[in-house]
């Protein structure tokens, strides 16, 4: 045995020098890499990661490998074996050959490892594999037309989310598996949340609403820490666990020297900038919209006798999911469809005030599935509903692939910008798979549209100022500002109505964080309290002008 170690080590050595050159010694031919783009949890990975293409098949490098998903390695040369190590656990590779063992469980492969200029490349079946995944607790996707490898931690745990109202603020914190937490609230001016068994993506939401500062998210080990930070004006708090989803609920009220504070003073002040001139707002580039209504103070004056509320109407919302069917709307790098992130959205959206505000308020969907609908019906089906607001998500699209950004848009006959109106040319652009409109089509086009635009253009951006208010609270993407452009979607609304481009699919980390649920969600929160802001600022307004 002496003998024959030093042999095996020789050899292994000779067997990378031999390989060197790009050379792929197994077939005994050049094989060319080619570089990839590779994402993390929504981060794209500059360091330079290729990818070795052989016969149809798709190799990479464990030294990439260990880069991407933060691990460790261990050259053993003596018994030509690599190990990859991270969370506390370990998968060995053996040099030409399919044997992997994940934990001391012997796995086979179809294909085997090969050693190429001296680096071991593992076959892509594996990275993609269920082993893969468990092992590395993240899902994987390499889509070989695009060169692009995408990567997301496995979370059975999801972000908080928070709304607020004039009473109190909620947080729902979604769980994939029921996960056993403890609540400690000893120390004053803070909840304190363990989970156990669980895994989240560390965060710090602020929040800042009068009674929530802000939310720290944090992993330890198998725990994550959710800590819910309170302002000295909060009041009683309640816990609640609720299922479908899974998710356990927080109501934080609002005391009564913070509604003091808060309608002593009662202002909704809203500043958002625009890019240019508006068409009936001021020449300014902020726009400051406010409001005062005084209203007695809850506790602090006798109360009167609340009268009944009879038919209340609900406030109707048409949520329209930009494309669908034989038009995809914009496709990423990664061949991420338009259509699907849209109706994603506004599937959510619909789900939160549903859920949240059962009665206040009747939800309607222009599509519920991939289905083509021409533009004018979409308008006209706001018409007919008598909707209260059309809200129309899209994703957004450029050939510079490094612009990115969220941006919302009311209707106006002259584009605010150069930018501006090649994004209304490109969702204008589905007219061609319309066809000759017919009488119904023809009747709404004919409409007076501007004078509608006239009518509803300040609720509009109004209503875009309060949905970017919470985009740029809630995402960690630039706010591009309100927008006016002619889009032919919004064409003859008889209600305010708005276009929201929820970011760039161009970009290749915008299209990332676009196919994630988590995003998701925080675009859907964004404009569902952006909304709810806007009503409550209406019926202010209403309350100040009836006395």
């Amino acid at each position: 045995m002496k003998k024959i170690v030093p042999c095996i080590k020789i050899l292994f050595i000779v067997f990378c020098l031999n390989s060197s050159g790009n050379t792929d010694i197994f077939a005994g031919q050049k094989v060319k890499a080619e570089k990839i783009q590779a994402i993390y949890e929504g981060s794209v990975i500059n360091s330079k990661i290729s990818v070795y293409k052989y016969g149809g098949d798709d190799y990479f490098s464990i030294k990439d490998l260990a880069r991407i998903y933060g691990a460790r390695l261990d050259w053993h040369q003596i018994t030509g074996k690599v190990s990859l190590l991270m969370n506390n656990r370990k998968t060995d590779f053996y040099i030409k050959s399919t044997k992997v063992v994940i934990d001391g469980r012997k796995k086979n492969l179809k294909l085997p490892n090969h050693l190429i200029s001296g680096n071991l490349y593992i076959p892509a079946e594996f990275i993609l594999s269920e082993d893969f995944s468990s092992f590395s607790d993240t899902d994987s996707n390499y889509n070989p037309k695009t060169n692009i490898l995408t990567v997301e931690k496995k979370l059975n745990l999801y972000p908080p989310r928070f709304y607020t109202d004039e009473n109190a603020t909620r947080i729902e914190i979604e769980m994939t598996d029921k996960l056993p937490y403890q609540i400690n609230e000893k120390n004053k001016g803070r909840i304190e949340i363990i989970f156990q068994r669980a895994k989240i993506e560390k965060d710090k939401i602020k929040v800042n609403d009068g009674v929530i500062d802000e939310i720290d998210v944090n992993e330890k080990g198998r725990q994550a820490f959710v800590t819910i930070y309170l302002t000295a004006t909060a009041g009683s708090v309640s816990s609640s666990f609720v299922e479908n989803p899974m998710r356990l609920v927080f109501e934080v009220r609002r005391s009564l020297l913070a509604k003091g504070l808060k309608e002593e003073n009662n202002e909704i002040e809203l500043t958002c900038s625009l890019p240019v001139t508006g068409l009936v707002l001021s020449s300014s580039e902020t726009v400051h919209i406010t409001s005062a209504a005084p209203v007695a103070v809850s506790g602090l004056e006798p109360k009167q006798k609340a009268e009944p509320k009879i038919n209340i109407k609900k406030i109707v919302l048409v949520l329209d999911a930009g494309h669908g069917g034989e038009d995809p709307g914009a496709v990423g790098q990664n061949g991420t469809e338009e259509k699907n992130i849209n109706l994603a959205i506004v599937k959510e959206l619909k789900t939160l005030f549903e859920r949240n505000d059962p009665g206040v308020y009747e939800i309607v969907t222009t599509r519920n599935d991939d289905t083509f609908i021409p533009l004018v019906e979409r308008t006209n089906l706001a018409n007919e509903k008598k909707a209260d607001l059309f809200i129309c998500v899209h994703c957004n699209a450029s050939i510079k692939k490094e612009t990115k950004g969220f941006e919302i848009y009311f209707l106006s006959e002259k584009a605010s910008d150069k930018e501006a109106q090649a994004t209304a040319v490109l969702e204008n652009s589905v007219l061609k798979l319309e066809g000759k409109p017919n009488k119904k089509r023809e009747k709404l086009q004919e409409l007076l549209w501007s004078l509608a635009v006239n009518e509803f253009i300040n609720e509009s951006s109004e209503l875009c100022c309060f949905v970017g208010q919470e985009v740029t609270k809630r995402t960690k993407i630039e706010n591009r500002g309100v927008r006016q452009a002619e889009f032919f979607v919004l064409r003859g609304a008889q209600m305010p109505a708005v276009l929201i481009e929820c970011a760039f699919l161009s970009n290749l980390q915008e299209e990332a964080y676009l196919r994630t649920k988590k995003f998701q969600q925080k675009i859907a929160d964004a404009i569902y309290d952006g909304i709810k802001q806007y009503e409550k600022r209406k019926q202010l307004l209403s309350a100040k002008n009836s006395q």
